[in-house]
């Protein structure tokens, strides 16, 4: 998985097995997901005609599932917590309608307070003119997992997904759970690109539940809650960004959640001059011996160690990734090398 954000859209490539719940969505492969900024007034007869001109403006194929959203790129929340990244852009200027509940003195004894049963009493469509026009997203939602999921793995990291923001919301006091025209996109990497990545790491796995007591259930519930706060304090100007956000879930001495920044107090953690542009490599797990070593971790699962690989820390190298979002970690060598770059420090 590959991922960049030009001007005001966040796009994803990879050869992804995916679900989406947004316009032209459903269960299927795809190449590019994308999140698109829109002004606030938007409001289009053909969202799906529209989608296919962002996609081939950026020069992909119609092998897509696209995103709207009035919320800009630089409040757009990354979280990573070992194979789980979660992309996260929130605001919650419509949220969902109050739900009118049946008083207690006239429902059944048994009867537990229940939603209403009249689509939260919204106008027909007729009415609303809502067949004809579509409006931008709000808390728009996308989990990658570099390992594989099966189909039930997918439907169910949605809902999942869904409680934790609604945990979020409720967390900040918000007397919601979400707003009108939410989406959530959750891909993994196809099966093949999947064994490559479980090469490099040393483990391959098959999730075929994605539930809170999953692993990777667990993940997503932990990146979409935090992302969904952090996201919303960008957008609301409680903290003030010019750029999207990155956070590091590291085990480390406990569970603890690190945003990367840019000045970042363990710097120069490798050489003078290094770039940081690339602090986590986008390539990680590569499983190129030249680069690295597969090694225990302290509690004796098998790694992935970049120890040795000098590749990203060059400024050069650092820009040249960015800018190609299909190039390899092999283009990235090749680059390096006809630069005159060493690869490795030892």
């Amino acid at each position: 998985m590959r991922y960049t954000v030009k001007q005001n859209t966040l796009f994803i490539r990879g050869n992804f097995r995916a679900a989406s719940t947004g316009v032209g969505g459903g269960i299927g492969e795809v190449k590019t997901v994308f999140n698109h900024t829109v002004p606030i007034d938007f409001n289009h007869d053909n969202p799906q005609s529209y989608l296919n001109s962002v996609a081939k403006d950026a020069g992909f194929g119609d092998d897509f599932y696209g995103l709207l959203t009035a919320v800009p790129m630089k409040d757009l929340c990354i979280f990573t917590y070992g194979y789980i990244t979660v992309f996260v852009t929130a605001g919650t200027g419509n949220p969902n309608p109050k739900v009118p509940v049946m008083p207690a003195k006239l429902r059944p004894q048994t009867q537990k307070p229940a939603v209403s049963e009249t689509k939260f009493n919204r106008k027909s469509e007729a009415e609303t003119g809502a067949e004809s026009s579509y409006s931008p997203h709000t808390i728009n939602i996308i989990i990658h997992s570099r390992e594989t999921l099966k189909d039930s793995a997918l439907l169910e990291m949605i809902i999942t997904a869904t409680e934790a923001k609604a945990d979020a919301l409720s967390s900040l006091g918000r007397d919601f759970f979400g707003t009108t025209t939410d989406e959530v996109v959750v891909i993994c990497d196809r099966a093949d690109d999947a064994a490559d990545d479980a090469a490099g790491a040393g483990v391959a796995r098959v999730h075929e539940y994605a539930g809170t007591l999953t692993d990777c259930g667990s993940k997503v519930y932990l990146c979409v809650k935090n992302g969904v706060i952090e996201a919303l304090k960008r957008h609301e100007g409680i903290v003030p960004v010019k750029e999207p956000s990155f956070f590091v879930v590291s085990t480390m001495g406990g569970l603890n959640i690190m945003q990367w920044k840019p000045y970042c107090d363990f710097y120069p953690c490798h050489f003078k001059g290094q770039s940081c542009k690339l602090c986590y490599c986008p390539f990680y797990p590569c499983g190129d011996e030249e680069l690295g070593d597969r090694i225990k971790a302290s509690d004796g699962t098998p790694v992935w160690s970049c120890r040795r690989c000098l590749l990203n820390h060059y400024k050069e190298v650092a820009h040249f990734i960015p800018d190609d979002i299909d190039a390899t970690v092999s283009d990235a060598k090749a680059f390096a090398k006809a630069h005159n770059l060493r690869l490795t420090g030892k």
